[in-house]
């Protein structure tokens, strides 16, 4: 059911799901819990869900509650200790029950070796990057500023698996807006390996890619330009389209057909532009009620 509710910010969400925790009905109230449980650690800012703990863990209906110890294990993954003063109200059978929660998803120290990552030999630095992509995905707040040389320098290495473990870690370090790691990611597209081509997509469309430099759109590679079609494809980037209507007349047929492809699909979606957009903020305003309207089905 919680599949219903597609492509909305996380964050605004939040706020229309905190105030269904307040609803009247305890089938809503349960939802509105379970659904932040879901989306918890794609919000930003947890403030507002934080402060809502002392009421969920105080309702007279059990099922809240019991997804409020959910929903309390999620954040502390995220926030560790600074989730505890949000449960100063709790009952003491509740502390002691989260207490025990929280020790068993305590995270287990990762030392990452930082100058293994730039080690000459291949074993080591891939070593040293699984070390780090540990501790990425239990530490969703870590600083990357720092690590960005070395991640660089191993999107240029000679062995594909140190590259494809650096393609996994970026997908992990959120907010990244990166030129030169697009550049150098594109830049390997000319690839001809699938398992490569096919993470490198990935990659770029987890990093929410939205600038191609021209030079690109140019290049000799066939295989360059028509992932980038592809990739504007699944991204949407409509504001390559002329880009994409010159490389109809590519000499390559792949290119041709993908290209073709693709300035049709734009095509469609600006003649139909209107029409989406009313759509689309019909949708966003019935977003709020979805949870609502299941339930009083």
């Amino acid at each position: 059911m919680f599949k219903l509710i597609t492509n909305v910010n996380p964050d605004e969400m939040s706020i229309v799901l905190c105030e269904y925790v307040k609803h009247t009905s305890p089938k809503i109230a349960c939802a509105a819990v379970q659904y932040l449980i879901i989306i918890v650690e794609n919000v930003k800012d947890h403030t507002h869900i934080c402060n809502l703990l002392g009421t969920i863990f105080n309702h007279s209906d059990c099922a809240i509650r019991q997804e409020g110890y959910k929903l309390t294990a999620e954040l502390y993954k995220i926030k560790g200790n600074a989730i505890k003063q949000y449960l100063i109200y709790l009952k003491p059978i509740q502390l002691k029950e989260l207490e025990e929660m929280f020790v068993k998803d305590e995270v287990v120290e990762i030392n990452v070796n930082y100058e293994n990552i730039n080690c000459e030999k291949w074993n080591i630095r891939l070593e040293a990057l699984k070390d780090l992509h540990k501790l990425l995905q239990t530490n969703k707040e870590y600083t990357h500023d720092l690590l960005m040389p070395s991640i660089i320098e191993r999107l240029n290495d000679p062995n594909n698996q140190v590259f494809l473990l650096t393609c996994d870690i970026l997908q992990l370090l959120p907010n990244l807006n990166n030129s030169k790691i697009y550049n150098l990611l594109i830049d390997k597209l000319k690839d001809k390996k699938v398992q490569i081509t096919d993470k490198i997509k990935e990659t770029l469309i987890k990093l929410n890619l939205n600038t191609i430099q021209n030079v690109y759109w140019k290049s000799k590679s066939p295989e360059i330009k028509y992932h980038l079609i592809d990739l504007c494809i699944k991204l949407n980037l409509k504001q390559y389209k002329k880009n994409i209507n010159d490389l109809m007349k590519d000499s390559n047929k792949d290119v041709r057909t993908i290209a073709s492809e693709a300035f049709k699909k734009f095509k469609n979606l600006q003649e139909n532009g209107d029409h989406n957009e009313k759509s689309e903020c019909i949708n966003n305003d019935k977003n709020s009620k979805i949870i609502e309207s299941f339930y009083q089905k």
